[in-house]
């Protein structure tokens, strides 16, 4: 055996751990990847079953000795990740060593659906070249409309959380917006509206961006700068 490939569930541990987001599985550090391999007469340890950090298609651990593959690019839809394969190649060693030696190459790709009509027309085209381009060209093409697609599922969530916390938190808004409108005009300036939201429903949501999206922000008079449009209380 060269290669364990073990279905996900096992999570190898990292210097900056972080709690398993599925709440189980079995975790391990290197020097059971060590003793394991040494044990069993084993290479690698190739993992799936869980999506890599920063959207790509494989990661490495263990100083090299494990792996995380996902195959699945564009996950559910909505992730916008790369998927990843491994080729397992047998190369001869250099000239002045005798045998062979076991090599992993991971290649990265981006699969997004066709259309059947699409498909079929780049299936009748003349040569593999020509074929390989074109679906290049629709992948590329696909891609970049599934992006943009994720993104605004995104923003359409993110929208729904403020949305949820605002309606929550709707008591001390109230409060602090009188509070700062001072002459009970039943305005406040756009930035204070910002700081209240910040403040009372935390920094983890750009309530900046979401007041533009929900068309609250308005140019700023003549003169009032940073403090733009208002927002009727």
């Amino acid at each position: 055996g060269i290669v364990s490939c073990p279905h996900g569930g096992c999570y190898p541990l990292c210097l900056e751990e972080q709690a398993n987001p599925r709440g189980a599985g079995i975790k391990w550090g290197p020097d059971l990847t060590a003793a394991f391999l040494k044990r069993t007469g084993l290479k690698w340890i190739i993992r799936s079953h869980q999506l890599p950090e920063d959207k790509r298609g494989f990661s490495t651990h263990h100083l090299g000795l494990v792996y995380t593959l996902f195959s699945a690019s564009n996950y559910c839809g909505t992730a916008g990740n790369k998927g990843g394969v491994c080729l397992l190649e047998l190369r001869y060693n250099s000239a002045n060593e005798e045998g062979t030696r076991l090599v992993a190459r991971f290649e990265e790709h981006y699969a997004p659906a066709l259309e059947q009509g699409k498909l079929l027309e780049i299936s009748q085209l003349p040569d593999i070249a020509a074929r390989k381009l074109a679906l290049e060209e629709a992948g590329v093409a696909r891609a970049t409309e599934d992006i943009q697609k994720v993104g605004q599922r995104q923003e359409r969530a993110i929208l729904h959380r403020m949305a949820g916390k605002v309606v929550e938190l709707r008591s001390e808004l109230w409060d602090d917006f009188r509070r700062c409108d001072e002459k009970r005009t039943g305005k406040v300036s756009f930035l204070n509206w910002c700081d209240i939201l910040t403040s009372v429903c935390g920094e983890n949501f750009p309530w900046s961006l979401g007041g533009e999206l929900w068309g609250i922000a308005s140019e700023a008079p003549p003169g009032e700068g940073a403090t733009r449009g208002t927002r009727e209380v």
